[in-house]
């Protein structure tokens, strides 16, 4: 009955330290411009995925060590949901907190419209006329049915930017969560630290789904992963004093 006690309150603070280490990767994002708990050396060691899946666990680990109790099997899969919600996490309210502006610039501050309404542009390297072509094949299916002829419909495409603007409707990519993670993981760059001097260098931005970037993202999950299990690894004594836990 204790043990089940304890795995309930572990679960509860639990949610809450991994609920409070995504509003605080985000916010480090929002303030800074930076993803902190990407931050990796050498783009093995991902000490700040590392970090953030401890924190995220902290609440259900520390429920144990005041317990003074060994957590067993079960309780680290409850430890593996809670860091792996943390991960997503991160990058689900990023995405929820993501806007543009009218002059087309991403802030965290709720201004302009949300990232959902817009699309990726699809045809970037695709001929004018071909567009045209597409866009008008189109628009018959449907001015014709409302009354327009073919010839007002023709003038009409006849500017570049309606075309472009129609065309991107059409063909573009919904902004969906999902498209976003992959376009941040494919677009991402790679700050180095030498020193004072801090050098941005772009890597793994020539298309979307980079190797590099996409190897980078599944480190940073494994750090999370095995983060949340830092905490297990010390206990109490019988007379309070810190000891690891036996292997």
């Amino acid at each position: 009955m204790k043990r089940i006690l304890t795995l309930i309150i572990a679960t509860i603070l639990g949610s809450l330290t991994t609920g409070l280490t995504i509003l605080i990767a985000v916010a480090a994002v929002a303030i800074t411009g930076y993803y902190l708990h990407s931050f990796s050396i050498f783009f093995i060691f991902p000490i700040g995925a590392l970090f953030s899946g401890a924190a995220s666990t902290m609440g259900f680990y520390w429920t144990y060590y005041i317990a003074n109790r060994k957590p067993v099997g079960f309780d680290f899969l409850i430890s593996l949901f809670l860091s792996v919600i943390s991960f997503f996490g991160i990058y689900y309210v990023l995405y929820s907190v993501t806007y543009v502006s009218d002059d087309m610039k991403i802030n965290y501050d709720f201004q302009g419209e949300h990232i959902s309404n817009f699309v990726y542009k699809s045809g970037n390297n695709v001929p004018i006329e071909k567009k045209r072509l597409k866009v008008k094949a189109e628009a018959k299916k449907v001015f014709i049915k409302e009354g327009f002829t073919e010839k007002e419909i023709n003038d009409e495409l006849t500017d570049d930017a309606i075309v472009e603007e129609i065309y991107d409707s059409i063909t573009g990519i919904p902004m969906t969560f999902k498209n976003f993670l992959i376009d941040d993981i494919g677009n991402r760059k790679a700050s180095f630290i030498i020193g004072r001097k801090k050098v941005a260098v772009p890597i793994g931005s020539v298309s979307l789904g980079s190797t590099i970037n996409w190897i980078d993202f599944i480190i940073e999950g494994l750090g999370f992963i095995i983060g949340s299990f830092f905490g297990f690894y010390f206990k109490k004594d019988e007379n309070g004093r810190e000891q690891c836990l036996d292997t």
